[in-house]
């Protein structure tokens, strides 16, 4: 094979990683939104929720069921870039790592958990000004009820913009890719051996729509309970603007602050509903995912096929 057919090959499968990991991604995001706004609230306000349940029926009773939704309009529009730029972030590092892997099968456990975790990496150049206005609106206080989402949403940025300038957008960036890195990392780990491990339980040659969608449950579950306490320190700091509680919004700062005023048991509050969120959230963003792939494989096969009828 030319050199020339290798480089349309690899662009092919990238696009097809970037389009179905971009669509998928905010599918996913749009199912889980409003168990994210709860935990995000358990989290920041741990004395003001009993459980996530109250948390839940008091958003709905201040807010409205719309009020499930506030924030999510920069999560949801920027979703199909993060998701787009950790699909191609995997997806690239695979092809480095395992250059004679063929379509369908798995790298080595090793391999497979370091090309996730480049995927985690890429994707934080997204992911961080979106979490940093996710968590900032999810956490307001009040704020104009008659302006629409998108204004909310301007307004937050330039508030961010104007008291931290740009690069408070990307507040809490070490958390993020603390967290993001290893939790990416098992996220495919999990999915790719989840998947192979029902299809061959199953007795089948390829994966079904069933193992595809619990391979992807059980890889979000996992990826969560990972990584959760980052999660928690993460939460803090890109909610809290900075200076503006006299300490520095370090990593170390930040954990050790939660532990003197909560304990030890803050790192973890908004673990179960993280975790029922994750389980449909990433089985309908794998489900996606795998589907939409597929289907522009077929479209670039049919594209080949009228090429070479050209030319023969």
């Amino acid at each position: 094979m030319s050199s020339s057919s290798d480089w349309i090959q690899l662009k092919r499968q990238l696009e097809r990683e970037f389009f179905a990991g971009g669509i998928a991604g905010s599918v996913g995001i749009f199912i889980g939104f409003p168990l994210d706004m709860v935990k995000v609230k358990l989290q920041v306000f741990p004395d003001q929720y009993k459980s996530a349940w109250q948390c839940l029926k008091q958003c709905v009773q201040e807010d409205g069921f719309t009020g499930l939704y506030k924030g999510c309009l920069p999560p949801i529009l920027i979703q199909g870039l993060i998701n787009s730029l950790m699909f191609v972030g995997e997806s690239l590092a695979t092809k480095v790592l395992e250059p004679n892997l063929k379509a369908g099968e798995i790298g080595s456990p090793v391999n497979t958990y370091l090309a996730g975790m480049a995927g985690g990496v890429l994707q934080c150049v997204a992911l961080v000004p979106s979490e940093v206005i996710k968590c900032s609106m999810q956490t307001e206080v009040g704020g104009n009820a008659t302006q629409s989402e998108f204004q909310r949403t301007a307004s937050c940025v330039r508030n961010i913009y104007r008291s931290e300038g740009f690069f408070g957008l990307y507040r809490g960036w070490n958390a993020t890719v603390l967290r993001e890195t290893p939790s990416i990392g098992m996220y495919f780990f999990s999915y790719k051996y989840s998947k192979e491990a029902l299809t061959n339980m199953q007795g089948l040659k390829e994966a079904n729509d069933a193992a595809i969608m619990v391979a992807g449950g059980i890889a979000g579950a996992m990826s969560w309970s990972f990584v959760y306490p980052f999660d928690v320190i993460k939460t803090i700091i890109q909610s809290t603007p900075a200076n503006s509680n006299g300490e520095s919004l370090t990593i170390m700062n930040t954990a050790r602050s939660l532990y003197r005023r909560h304990g030890y048991s803050i790192f973890f509050r908004g673990l179960g509903t993280t975790i029922v969120r994750a389980f449909p959230v990433n089985a309908s963003t794998f489900f996606c995912y795998e589907k939409l792939k597929h289907l522009l494989h077929l479209e670039h096969l049919k594209e080949d096929q009228e090429f070479d009828g050209l030319y023969r």
